[in-house]
């Protein structure tokens, strides 16, 4: 923002009568970014808008941190080029890191400095020239149907708890599907009429 020191501080184009010449406009430093704020905002907005789930939005805080302490300062997580983001993350494929940590941690990088753009808080994304990794596909190892027989039929109890548990096992081996995708079913989800 251009700010003119002999209009009494008013902006170019608002009060200032612009007669004194460019020597008398000064650019003004935009007010600071507070990044633990901005990155709350931006863990904020990923669970609202975008519906992530809790242990993403831990996932991304974390990456964000660990790489907020790789640089060393906020005015560097603001500054970065797209040099050091690349050196960052062959640092963490370097260390052991699994290629689908990296990927994550990366996406919550290229997420985040995209966001700061959106706001109009950064001019440049500088993780644009970050490549987009991609996830080794690996299916998961099929347990032999003897030993899911064996796990189904190993809870013999008649309680409450007993079914629940046979009903989990059940429900897991039968939809394929994740823990965390159980754990969120809740019973509208259940259609019982179509036994689905």
């Amino acid at each position: 923002m251009e700010v003119c020191r002999r209009c009494e501080g008013n902006s170019l184009g608002l009060g200032c009568c612009r007669w004194h010449g460019s020597n008398w406009f000064v650019r003004m430093a935009e007010p600071p970014v507070l990044v633990a704020e901005t990155i709350e905002q931006y863990l904020l907005m990923l669970t609202v808008v975008d519906g992530r789930s809790p242990l993403t939005i831990t996932s991304y805080e974390s990456d964000l941190r660990s790489l907020l302490e790789h640089l060393g300062s906020e005015d560097a997580l603001l500054a970065v080029s797209g040099m050091r983001l690349d050196s960052y993350f062959a640092q963490l494929r370097s260390m052991g890191r699994k290629p689908s940590t990296v990927a994550r941690a990366m996406s919550s990088c290229r997420g985040f400095y995209r966001f700061l753009v959106d706001e109009h808080l950064l001019e440049v994304d500088p993780s644009t020239r970050l490549p987009v990794p991609g996830r080794a596909q690996s299916l998961p190892k099929a347990l032999p149907e003897a030993t899911i027989d064996a796990l189904i039929n190993g809870i013999q109890g008649i309680s409450a708890l007993d079914i629940r548990d046979r009903m989990i096992v059940e429900f897991l081996y039968g939809t394929g599907a994740r823990v965390t995708e159980m754990l969120g079913a809740e019973v509208q989800d259940v259609d019982l009429d179509e036994m689905l």
